[in-house]
Formats: C-alpha cells, structure tokens, sequence
C-alpha cells in the first residue's frame, strides 16, 4: 500500500474514532487499544509519536459499587481511561497529522518586530 494512501487511511480511522468515542467520563480500553493499533501503523511508517501514546499507569479499574457502612469497594473488570485524558492525546496527534501532512498551518499569534524598528501585533488564524 503506498504511503500516501495509509497515512489517509490512519488519519481517517484517528478522525472516526474521535467522532464516535464514547460520551461517558471513561472509556473502555478496547478503544485506547484501537488507538494505538492506529499509531503503531503510523510509527511502522517511522514517525515517532511515542509522546501521543497513552500511557500504561491512565488504564485502571473503575468503581461499580459497595458498601459505605462495611467501607467494601467493588472494581470493573475491565480496565478503563479517562475520556478527556483520551480526548487530549487524539485531539494532539490529529492537530500534528494535519500541520505534517495537511493544509492546516500553525496559528501565529504574538508580535514581530517591523522592519523600520517599530512592533507590530501579528495574528495568523487557520
């Protein structure tokens, strides 16, 4: 497959599951698993985005249940993330696919210095 055509397709599964990643405050670790199926595509490839990851210690199990008199607390099986920890590394690596391979451009915002001397507020908007 060429590469052109699997960074799209990468960039499109990144894309669907930020569109349909569950609302809830968790999310269940078969999607983080999905995630990561779709940046080790993108790290066979030999870009690095190891900071895009989500880190092993983000996965836990979440309280279902006890008992406040006896103090029990009862755990999920199943290992989740927080969705706005989720949210941040997908929204970070989709804002770096599009400034690396996209029409989008870095947002410039600040001052630059004139060419007569003089500062000049500069302000780029994508």
């Amino acid at each position: 497959m060429e590469q052109q055509d699997l960074l799209k397709r990468v960039f499109a599964r990144l894309s669907a599951l930020r569109q349909n990643l569950p609302k809830d405050t968790h999310v269940p670790i078969h999607w983080a698993e999905d995630y990561h199926a779709a940046l080790q595509e993108l790290e066979n490839l030999g870009i690095d985005i190891k900071e895009f990851r989500i880190p092993s210690d983000q996965f836990k199990q979440i309280r279902v249940g006890g008992n406040y008199v006896t103090g029990e607390v009862r755990y999920s099986r199943d290992y989740y993330v927080q969705r706005d920890f989720f949210m941040a590394k997908l929204d970070a690596v989709l804002v770096y696919f599009e400034l690396s391979h996209g029409d989008r451009q870095p947002k410039i915002v600040g001052f630059a210095a004139g060419t007569s001397g003089t500062v000049t507020q500069q302000e780029t908007v994508s």
